[in-house]
């Protein structure tokens, strides 16, 4: 069966670059669009906040889509999931035109590495916004993604009804592959729990939240966080960050892992068609 399906990038995000870089969601616009779905991939802003983003993604479904296609499922990673959320709660012109939100990797209880970044860096970066306040909106996105900030955000911003929920988790330690950087960030943000190395599996899954209207993914995706949109790097020694797309075989990344991958959001895409 047919699903209009949106690909929600997250923060630092873009829909294309050009190549050798490629897409942000490796591989998976094309490989779903062969197996017959209609596929979209908005561009939003990669380091603003959560409601500008969200406004962005609103006027993407409300412009791009076909006005007579079938309610999409938004599929985010990371922040784009909390943008997601936004849109459903806030925008309910755009909100009828979604069926389901799947989020990978997001951050609905924050991550502890933004709040690390905060500390370290808040202070020069809000002596900037206050020579230069139009940067204070262009660097929102990372408060957006600490724990406090998350904290309100769910106060202000509960799950809406007529919204099918899918939330995904990855663990970075079950990865032969995990990056460098992501295993650096989990130690940086001090994190204890089951983590894609940005971001920590109760997070991801928002443990804290009861509501029976969510479907958290029985298994855990075996990815960091780079590696759930599908920036797979080799061996870890070997990538301190997600390489081009033309560099990984010499790393000796293998085709398994690819296809692995996109097998993961074939079946997202399965699950989704089911209701």
């Amino acid at each position: 069966m047919s699903e209009v399906i949106v690909l929600v990038h997250g923060v630092l995000g873009y829909e294309r670059l050009p190549s050798p870089i490629g897409d942000y969601f490796v591989g998976v616009a094309d490989h779903l669009r062969r197996l017959g779905h209609d596929v979209f991939v908005p561009e939003l802003s990669p380091t603003r906040g959560i409601s500008d983003r969200a406004q962005q993604l609103e006027q993407f479904l409300l412009t791009r889509l076909p006005f007579n296609s079938k309610r999409c499922h938004l599929v985010a990673h990371s922040m784009g999931g909390l943008d997601g959320r936004y849109l459903l709660h806030h925008f309910p012109a755009a909100r009828i035109r979604v069926q389901s939100l799947v989020t990978i990797g997001t951050p609905h209880q924050g991550s502890s590495v933004a709040d690390q970044l905060e500390r370290d860096v808040g202070l020069p970066l809000n002596l900037l916004n206050t020579i230069w306040e139009p940067l204070q909106r262009d660097t929102a996105a990372l408060h957006a993604l600490t724990t406090d900030a998350c904290r309100a955000f769910n106060q202000a911003t509960p799950l809406t009804d007529g919204i099918r929920y899918i939330f995904i988790a990855g663990d970075a330690s079950a990865s032969p592959t995990h990056s460098f950087l992501f295993n650096a960030l989990s130690h940086y943000g001090e994190m204890n729990d089951i983590n894609d190395g940005v971001v920590e599996r109760s997070s991801a899954l928002f443990l804290e939240n009861p509501d029976s209207r969510i479907e958290r993914w029985a298994t855990d995706w075996a990815a960091d966080h780079g590696e759930l949109v599908g920036r797979e790097s080799g061996p870890p020694l070997l990538h301190p960050f997600p390489w081009p797309d033309f560099v990984r075989p010499m790393l000796g990344t293998t085709s398994p892992r690819m296809t692995l991958h996109l097998k993961r959001y074939e079946q997202v895409a399965r699950v989704l068609a089911k209701r």
